[in-house]
């Protein structure tokens, strides 16, 4: 089934479909049950591009290039040329916009008809084509040139007479003798032949190696020129020297040629990797760098076969032969592994700095360099000047002793820039039992590698010494706790390589105060009575200096201070209330509050003439009040025959008697207290 943008097409359920408009087909088709989506097709409307073009062509010769310059329409093109001249081989197309093009064409002294095709294409794939042929060129003529030793070498014509005396060479014309003028450029420093005719003619060359131009003037005045060259010499005699034996991976070898015959030589030069190398002429040095050790090698030379070797074979030609001759071995040696170095070292600001040290292999020797260009070089390690914060990088090698050196390792020493801000909190001075403040940090720390580790340190000698040995300590802030006396602290911060020591925060405890608790006890009395001095005890400890004040309460709860009360002892006044006094003790700046003194006055005493014990959680219990904080309190409790069935000192009687309770009556009591004596009856109701 056919869609056309998203939509069903009527009718379209055939393989194919040809579209006739514009849009976004897509298909699905259905296999075994199986329904497959294809990819969508987007059909675009597009302009047809026409081709065109000019051409600079206007009856010159064969010899001149022809530029052609595309003037066709629409977007996006793409060219393709086909310039008609299959003499030209793979130069006969470009794609081009504006391509230049050297026909080559017939020889002769006529003209030549070239049909020149362009094709453009748009990006919608939409293309059309323009054949021109009216690109008529001139003929050149032929420059085909015959003589005695005539040979090809390396893709080129050479004259030869392998000998070492004067050669002399019958040249005869094969161009043909409808032509205009004829001329030859010996390339020996002797006059050029030069004739209007020519069928042939005889020259003699000394030994060696000439370049010879025969040019060609055809009767359309067009000029041809071909280049012959021309050796009088014998096959090539080489010998090779290598500058060394052995020669380390990576690092360039040399080998020197000696050529006694270097007129026309060419080198073809065959490594031991694999490498080969082609030189058109002869040169007096060659240059390799193995990049592989020449480990589990073979090398099959003049002088023998050797394991774990390479050679060079060089293969010298000329036009009268070749010549074959090898390096004999040469041992390619691994380099040495970088040597060990701690490649991040840290060093603090103005501090001194040790030289800087590297692990060799065992019988290696270390190389250091103070630079990335590694021109530089020391056999002894340099010291890192750390007057200036700053990063510098360091280079070192080892080279084994075959002379292999490794690649280097780098080493960067930071010089870190001091530790800054490490100060810490104030002083305290702490009362006995009091919990000490969190020592804070008071500044934000800069410096050293901007990571910030921590120790805490704590004295109890007044500085003298210092110890680690605390709980916690290594957080930016300290609590101190469980204070045993009066201590210092200090705060250790490291960063990198860089430390510092903090301020000192002093920790002092005054002396726990003692003896500061009241002498005079508890007290009960009457109404119209005046309560007995409270006596206080003279504290010792704190500063040794104190300063008394009374506080009064009337129910142990909330306190005020009673104005011009600082003495030692207090005097309470007379009270209708019960009242609590205390004193509170300041020596320096800490204080203490001694237990409350109660004064008890009687007049809020209340007895009960009934209860009843009967579980419902009302009225259960007997219950006296008025003599919560008297010592001397006493109830006795008798039946109506007498027996004495309570004896307490509690304010409070549930009815019970031996565990059991007892029967609704009447009962007997006799009340004493502190000046206190009172009797009287009280029922109990079931």
């Amino acid at each position: 089934m056919w869609f056309l943008n998203g939509v069903t097409i009527q009718a379209a359920n055939q393989p194919t479909y040809t579209a006739t408009s514009i849009g976004s087909y897509s298909a699905t088709a259905t296999f075994g049950g199986n329904t497959v989506v294809f990819p969508k097709v987007d059909i675009l409307k597009s302009d047809t591009p026409v081709a065109s073009f000019t051409h600079s062509a206007d009856g010159k010769c064969a010899t001149s290039p022809i530029r052609f310059t595309s003037t066709s329409t629409g977007t996006n093109l793409k060219y393709t040329w086909d310039f008609g001249d299959p003499n030209s081989q793979k130069n006969n197309t470009s794609n081009l916009e504006n391509p230049s093009h050297l026909f080559i064409g017939n020889h002769g002294n006529g003209t030549q008809v070239y049909t020149v095709k362009l094709t453009v294409t748009n990006e919608a794939g939409c293309a059309t084509s323009v054949a021109k042929t009216t690109i008529k060129l001139n003929q050149t003529p032929s420059t085909s040139l015959s003589a005695n030793g005539l040979t090809f070498y390396n893709g080129a014509s050479y004259f030869v007479s392998c000998t070492t005396t004067p050669s002399s060479f019958k040249f005869i014309n094969k161009s043909g003798t409808s032509n205009l003028s004829y001329r030859i450029a010996w390339g020996d420093k002797s006059t050029d032949f030069i004739s209007k005719t020519f069928q042939s003619v005889t020259h003699t060359y000394l030994p060696g190696f000439y370049t010879m131009f025969f040019s060609v003037t055809g009767l359309k005045g067009c000029v041809n020129t071909q280049t012959y060259y021309v050796y009088v010499g014998i096959s090539p005699q080489i010998s090779v020297e290598k500058q060394a034996d052995k020669v380390c991976v990576h690092q360039p070898m040399v080998i020197n040629i000696k050529n006694l015959t270097p007129a026309a030589t060419s080198y073809k030069v065959t490594y031991g990797d694999g490498v080969v190398k082609n030189y058109s002429k002869a040169v007096d040095t060659i240059m390799h760098t193995f990049e592989n050790s020449s480990q589990n090698q073979t090398a099959v030379t003049s002088q023998g076969t050797f394991n774990n070797a390479y050679t060079v074979v060089i293969e010298a030609s000329n036009p009268c032969g070749k010549v074959s001759i090898d390096t004999g071995p040469i041992f390619v040696i691994d380099l040495p592994e970088k040597p060990v170095v701690t490649s991040h070292i840290n060093i603090c600001l103005n501090t001194g700095a040790a030289p800087l040290t590297a692990t060799p292999a065992n019988g290696n020797n270390l190389t250091w360099y103070t630079d990335a260009t590694l021109k530089n070089k020391y056999s002894q390690a340099p010291s890192p000047p750390t007057n200036i914060a700053q990063a510098i990088t360091y280079y070192v090698s080892q080279t084994n002793p075959t002379g292999c050196e490794s690649d280097v390792a780098e080493i960067i020493v930071n010089i870190l820039p001091l530790i800054e801000n490490n100060t810490i909190g104030t002083d305290q001075i702490l009362c006995f039992g009091d919990t000490p403040s969190k020592i804070l940090a008071t500044e934000a720390l800069k410096g050293g590698n901007g990571q910030f580790e921590y120790q805490w340190q704590v004295s109890t000698d007044n500085g003298r010494t210092w110890s680690s040995n605390i709980t916690n300590n290594t957080s930016s802030d300290y609590f101190p706790n469980g204070l045993p006396g009066n201590q210092r602290y200090r705060r250790l911060v490291s960063s990198g390589s860089c430390t510092s020591i903090s301020n000192e925060v002093t920790i002092d405890i005054e002396p726990e105060i003692v003896n500061y608790n009241l002498l005079g006890k508890d007290q009960v009395i009457l109404p119209d009575d005046s309560p007995a001095l409270i006596k206080g005890g003279y504290p010792s400890g704190g500063s040794n200096e104190y300063k008394f004040t009374w506080d009064e309460s009337t129910d142990n709860l909330n306190w005020k201070p009673i104005p011009n009360a600082t003495e030692v002892d207090f005097q309470p006044p007379k009270s209708a209330v019960n009242m609590y006094y205390r004193r509170i003790t300041t020596s320096g700046r800490c204080m203490v509050v001694s237990a409350p003194v109660r004064v008890f006055v009687k007049s809020s005493i209340f007895i009960p003439t009934a209860f009843t014990p009967n579980g419902d959680g009302v009225n259960d219990k007997w219950t006296i009040k008025g003599f919560e904080y008297d010592s001397k309190f006493r109830v006795k409790v008798y039946n109506r025959y007498g027996e004495m069935i309570v004896n307490s000192k509690s304010s409070t009687w549930d009815g019970l008697y031996n565990g059991k309770q007892l029967q609704s009556g009447v009962y007997y009591y006799i009340l004493t207290a502190d000046k206190v004596n009172l009797s009287g009856y009280v029922t109990i109701i079931l």
